[in-house]
Formats: structure tokens, sequence, C-alpha cells
């Protein structure tokens, strides 16, 4: 009996040491499975994060593109810029050239004028002279004089007609005048009459040539007739 009983036993231990290596190896493959499940949730995982990624990646270098766009176009407006900065540069020191050289002629005629104004006010300061000289003779030499004071006074007038044409040689009554001298000793009437006349006509000659007034009389002033 003792046989039977010690062989049971020992197929009941290698039964039983089976049914462990068996249950071992069951929690290893239910352990790996477990595992696997883990790790294909995982990568899972990781893929949508992955993809995640390469969207945000994508979207990043869209923005990217935008912002180099956005930069050349800025760059490129910074350059029109400085362009029309230094074409409105070049023109205003252009605009001013031309300004300093209009300057430069309105100085230059300015000064001109100034010289030409001298020059004729003192033209007319010397036709004015003539006019009062030549009006001091048209009323000095007159009849019934004594003959020797109007003797000096033709003299006087035909040197100072002389005088007057060589001083302006394209005037043409100074001309006239001095190229018929009164001269007499004893002068009649008729020859006092005629000088005076002579005078009269230089006098009232560079009153109109040189727009004078009437010896003795302002300007603007009504001019009076000169007595012969």
């Amino acid at each position: 009996m003792r046989r039977p009983a010690l062989a049971a036993a020992v197929l009941l231990a290698g039964a039983l040491a089976c049914g462990n290596e068996r249950a071992d190896s069951l929690r290893a493959e239910i352990e790996q499975a477990h595992k696997d499940r883990v790790d294909a949730k995982a990568v899972e995982k990781a893929k949508h994060e992955t993809a995640d990624a390469e969207t945000a990646l994508s979207a990043g270098r869209s923005q990217l593109d935008a912002a180099k766009q956005d930069l050349a176009k800025l760059e490129s407006d910074r350059d029109h810029a400085r362009d029309a900065l230094a074409a409105a540069v070049a023109r205003n020191e252009s605009v001013r050239a031309k300004i300093d050289e209009v300057g430069k002629h309105v100085q230059e005629r300015s000064e001109k004028g100034q010289e030409l104004d001298a020059k004729i006010a003192a033209a007319r300061a010397r036709a004015g002279w003539v006019r009062d000289e030549a009006s001091v003779f048209a009323n000095e030499i007159r009849p019934g004089d004594p003959a020797w004071a109007s003797t000096r006074r033709l003299d006087a007038l035909a040197d100072f007609a002389a005088r007057v044409s060589a001083e302006y040689p394209d005037d043409v009554v100074s001309k006239d005048v001095a190229r018929a001298p009164i001269r007499a000793t004893t002068p009649s009437t008729d020859q006092l009459r005629a000088a005076s006349a002579q005078a009269a006509r230089l006098r009232d000659h560079f009153a109109a040539a040189y727009d004078l007034p009437a010896p003795g009389v302002a300007a603007g002033a009504p001019a009076q007739d000169a007595k012969p």
C-alpha cells in the first residue's frame, strides 16, 4: 500500500510542479501582454505627439516664411524710402542751388540797378545844371543893357554852348547852338534876342530830355512859362 501511495504523491508533486511552471509561464505572458499594451499606448501617444509636433513645426515654418516675406517687404519699403529720401535731398539741393543762383542774379541786378540809378541821378543833376545855366543866360541877355555887359554875356553863352556840345557830343541841339555863336562888341537888339532864344532853346531842350521841371520849380509843381 505504501508504494502506490508514494507513487501517487510523486505524481501529485510532479503535477503541482508542472502546474507551478505553467502558472509562471502564464504570468510571464500576462505581464508581457500588459507591457505590450502599455508600449502600444505609448507608441500611439508618441505618434499623436509627433503629429502634433509636426503640425506645430509646419505652422511655425509657415509663420517664419510669412515673417520672412514681411521682413523682405519692410526691407524693400525701407530701400524705396531711402531712395525717395535721397531723391528728395537731391531735389532740395538743386532747388537751393537755383535759389542761390537766382538770389545772386537778383543781387547783381540790384547792384547794377543802384549803379544805374546813381548814374541817372548824376546825369539828371548835370542836365539840371545845364538847364539852370541856360535859363540864366536866357533871362540875362536882353536889350537895354550896356554894350560891354551884353558882349561879355554873349561871349560867355558861346563858350558855354561849346562846352555843353563837347560834353554831350550826340546832342543835336547843343551842336546847333555851338555852331552858330553870336559874338559882337556892340550887339544889336536882334542879336541879343537871338542869343536869348538860343539859351532858352538849350534850357527847354535839357528840361524835356531829362524830364526836369522848369528852373526854380520843384518836381511835381506846375511849371511856369519862361520869359524870353
